[in-house]
């Protein structure tokens, strides 16, 4: 069975051979990984097993990125989406801070709102000779965006997104709506040069530690009917969505299933999504995807062991189970530790072979 075909019978509810695979790595943990011995030019992708492949695309709004500032530990740019931002050199020192942006009111939104348009050029690559890379290493190949809450907070701000939410939500579902032509327009593009998926995967933080930024009333009223106009796009053409979401988004995690989610990712440990209470809820209704505290792999190996071998048998019962960690892989976890788990992962995630 090729990951492919493992991947497409997992999003089924079926059992494969083994669970699947795949993780993402900060900059700085690869680094770390180099010193300890991992060649430079290793294929992460093929060493450590992944099963899936995203594939995006630029959604910037064509703005020139230029740097307009900078000192020993920070840059301040404006980038594609027009947004005026402070950046911390190293991943690890923190998240970008927000100082300006260009599009403020509804007159700028009029301006620019083209720039959102669908567009060949935003594929900075060959798509078709990429997807057909990856059909022949028989990997699965998957649809990657940002859906439209997460990629209008890209050029509206964070804070500015949810209190038009509260105050104007025509303007913010109009928003919203360019945010999803953008996502359907592009996938009709790489289609017609050529580029076949087997799923899609809509990026999209509406969760933080405590639960969604948002009620689950203003989730099901001004995001849900585009998240379902989206879904069931991909949904009807064999495409089902996996769905990125950071945080506690377990209030809306039925309206997420309702809209046309068939996989949550990453299942962020340290915000209650324990993927043994969700395999327990949401058996043969929900692919659960991560879940796997990545500060256990950050310890020792039998901090290791404890976290692998108390989720996995559980969480991959009756297939419907991906494996990744429950955020990218930080540079606290050593290139040993890395091995061991997936290793210890390809050990418990395999199931019995069926009796004939």
């Amino acid at each position: 069975m090729n990951a492919r075909e493992r991947i497409k019978r997992i999003m089924n509810f079926q059992v494969p051979d083994r669970i699947g695979m795949f993780d993402g790595y900060w900059t700085e943990t690869l680094e770390r990984w180099k010193g300890e011995g991992m060649p430079a030019d290793l294929d992460i992708g093929s060493q450590f097993g992944h099963d899936l492949c995203p594939a995006g695309f630029d959604q910037g709004l064509g703005f020139a990125e230029v740097t307009l500032e900078e000192d020993e530990q920070t840059r301040v740019t404006r980038d594609s989406f027009g947004m005026t931002q402070r950046t911390w050199k190293g991943a690890k020192l923190g998240v970008p801070h927000q100082i300006d942006r260009l599009i403020k009111t509804r007159a700028d939104w009029q301006e620019h709102k083209h720039r959102l348009a669908p567009g060949a050029g935003r594929f900075k690559y060959n798509v078709a000779e990429f997807i057909a890379a990856l059909d022949a290493a028989g990997l699965y190949r998957v649809y990657w965006y940002l859906e439209p809450f997460e990629l209008t907070w890209r050029f509206f701000g964070f804070k500015e997104t949810l209190e038009l939410m509260a105050t104007d939500p025509e303007w913010a579902s109009e928003m919203f709506q360019a945010c999803a032509d953008q996502a359907i327009g592009m996938h009709e593009i790489a289609v017609a040069q050529g580029a076949g998926f087997d799923g899609s995967w809509a990026g999209g933080d509406i969760a933080y530690r405590n639960g969604p930024f948002f009620s689950p009333r203003m989730y099901r009223d001004l995001l849900m009917p585009h998240h379902k106009r989206i879904f069931s796009y991909f949904n009807s053409r064999g495409l089902p969505t996996m769905y990125h979401c950071d945080g506690d988004c377990r209030p809306v995690l039925d309206d997420l299933i309702e809209a046309g989610v068939r996989a949550i990712q990453p299942c962020e440990v340290k915000a209650g999504m324990d993927v043994v209470a969700l395999k327990a809820k949401y058996a043969g209704r929900l692919v659960l995807f991560g879940g796997i505290d990545v500060r256990a792999l950050s310890g020792t190996k039998t901090d290791i062991d404890r976290e692998i071998r108390t989720k996995i048998p559980v969480a991959m019962k009756g297939g419907g189970y991906i494996y990744c960690v429950d955020h990218s892989v930080a540079p606290t976890v050593s290139y040993e530790n890395y091995r061991y788990a997936l290793d210890l992962i390809r050990e418990v995630g395999t199931y019995a072979p069926a009796i004939e």
